[in-house]
């Protein structure tokens, strides 16, 4: 029982900040591997090409974004006028935002990488670091708000109502007990 308990507070914990712990592992071991191996991007010979085209890939997702969050918005549909109802709007808009401003950050970072001849090596790596820190956690932040825009665009589904009964009180009847209910309460 316990280990149930442990195994699905770690699923939650999973489904809410993966987008932040695979950043993070990701980095710590391209840190690793590249310090191992002695592998420096920089000296590519297509390292300019490289940096191009991660900041394509990144507005092409960032216009993604444009495009899905009016069309999901605008819909009429049960399933967004539900989840719209019953979402935490605050925590919804402020993690859209920080991936976005993610993806937005880290098309800075790799304007500052194209000064790699410039930049002394220490902060290069610094960038570096961060670049691809930024760059994982914007692509599965996306994944994780694309993916729930997608469904939410594209599904049919009814939200669920909840369980329906048979012999349902009627608006008259569940009126009468209500009235009985508080007569009975004003006396004592």
């Amino acid at each position: 029982m316990r280990t149930q308990k442990i195994a699905k507070n770690i699923k939650d914990i999973w489904s809410l900040k993966y987008h932040v712990i695979i950043p993070i592992i990701v980095d710590v071991v391209g840190i690793y591997v590249c310090r191992k191996y002695k592998i420096y991007l920089w000296n590519s010979k297509y390292y300019g090409e490289l940096l191009t085209a991660v900041i394509t890939f990144l507005s092409i997702v960032i216009s993604v974004f444009g495009i899905l969050i009016p069309t999901v918005f605008n819909s009429k549909s049960k399933l967004v006028a539900y989840f719209i109802n019953n979402i935490d709007t605050k925590y919804f808009v402020s993690s859209v935002k920080n991936v976005i401003i993610s993806g937005i950050s880290e098309v800075i970072v790799i304007c500052i990488l194209y000064a790699y001849d410039v930049i002394p090596l220490k902060i290069y790596v610094l960038f570096c670091v961060i670049s691809v820190f930024l760059l994982i956690y914007f692509v599965c932040g996306s994944y994780k708000y694309i993916s729930l825009m997608l469904r939410l665009a594209l599904e049919e589904k009814e939200p669920v109502k909840g369980k329906k009964y048979k012999n349902q009180l009627s608006d008259d009847k569940r009126q009468k007990i209500n009235d009985m209910l508080r007569n009975e309460n004003k006396d004592t």
